[in-house]
């Protein structure tokens, strides 16, 4: 895997900079935004130690933050110190990997990998960049990237270390966590106002257990959006079908979506296990992260076909083709469509089968002419 390094710190005559930072992350991004408050966060350790111990940092380049947000996430060293600037100041620095979201599932795998890698490498990447660029009045940012083998580098040698391999392992998602061989206090010092949720610690003296069914689903608070099945009608005569969040507004356009989970595709029958595992990877996504109402069609990242386990009932939505579709020329010329393609679809089980429109009220999307909104509660409560 080829991974994208950052590293942000100084250099003894230049003040704190990004040093390696990805091509594909501008200053005016979001992306960038978010970094630069995670960095702060990371940073943020130097004012909370004090004077006297802040020799801690000079120790914990074997140390390490996962942080996992909104739009990007970062593999990294907490902040450690190297050597001291031309006023005798302590240098400090984080470096690490970073990646966009919707390259989670993948990354997350490597997670022991890169920790291992950057364990057993002989140099820093900030001992790289200051050995070329430390003399510099002005020094630049570059990117750089690092391929990465899967299995290649030996994983290190602690408790810690195969608690928290054993964790990622076995999670349906990322989570942010802290690793290393102090103690849990000097790594939990998050607040509200850092954005960061550190869930998670393989410390000296604390190894959060995981179970494999810990992250069991429950319902996330989704603030005032509200939760449709979203169907559409595709020119092969299919159905597209996934799980979104809307703005309880009256447009029902596209825009008025925040969030929408991964999207399948049937040519007549939808199962509603398969919308339930839809929801259950919605539910991780704002678990962990909250919901964002201002956001506008956030594809979840992650978890991209939930394990989640579906106990309800053997229920299917059904279309049925209509035995005659024809149109008179009249009707062709006026621009009749005919009926909803909705009417002919309904919810099936082994024991009973119901009208959708009987079930739910459906609305169209205004901008879509072949998409359909449709309780995602109301079809649930058929399933129970």
């Amino acid at each position: 895997m080829l991974a994208d390094v950052f590293l942000y710190g100084r250099t003894k005559t230049y003040d704190y900079f990004d040093m390696y930072i990805p091509e594909w992350m501008s200053a005016d991004s979001d992306e960038y935004r978010e970094y630069r408050k995670m960095v702060s966060f990371i940073m943020k350790i130097r004012d909370i130690l004090p004077e006297n111990k802040l020799y801690i940092l000079e120790k914990t380049s074997g140390s390490f933050f996962f942080l996992y947000g909104r739009k990007i996430s970062l593999l990294c060293r907490f902040c450690t110190t190297r050597g001291t600037d031309e006023f005798g100041r302590p240098v400090f620095f984080t470096e690490g990997f970073i990646f966009r979201n919707d390259d989670a599932d993948e990354f997350w795998k490597y997670v022991p990998d890169f920790i291992s890698k950057i364990s057993c490498s002989e140099k820093m990447y900030f001992d790289e960049y200051t050995e070329v660029h430390g003399s510099e009045a002005k020094p630049q940012s570059e990117s750089r990237t690092e391929e990465i083998i899967r299995g290649a580098y030996p994983f290190v040698n602690s408790g810690q270390f195969t608690e928290m391999k054993n964790a990622v392992s076995i999670s349906r998602g990322p989570f942010s966590f802290a690793f290393g061989t102090f103690e849990k206090a000097l790594y939990d010092y998050a607040s509200p106002e850092d954005g960061v949720n550190i869930s998670a610690f393989f410390v000296s003296d604390e190894c959060t257990e995981f179970s494999a069914d810990e992250n069991s689903i429950s319902d996330a608070d989704c603030g005032g959006l509200v939760k449709y099945i979203m169907l559409t009608r595709t020119r092969q005569e299919k159905f597209k079908y996934k799980v979104v969040l809307c703005r309880d507004d009256e447009t029902r356009m596209l825009n008025s979506i925040a969030y929408e989970s991964y999207e399948k595709e049937a040519a007549s029958e939808i199962k509603i296990s398969e919308i339930f595992r839809m929801n259950a990877s919605v539910n991780e996504y704002i678990l962990r992260n909250g919901a964002d109402e201002k956001s506008v069609r956030k594809c979840i990242p992650y978890s991209s076909e939930s394990a989640a386990e579906y106990s309800g009932r053997n229920v299917t939505l059904v279309y049925s083709q209509p035995v005659s579709q024809k149109r008179s020329l009249l009707q062709i010329i006026k621009g009749d469509r005919g009926p909803d393609y909705t009417e002919s679809m309904s919810l099936k089980s082994e024991t009973e089968e119901m009208k959708l429109s009987d079930v739910s009220e459906i609305f169209a999307v205004y901008d879509d002419r072949e998409s359909r909104l449709i309780s995602f509660d109301k079809i649930m409560e058929v399933a129970d």
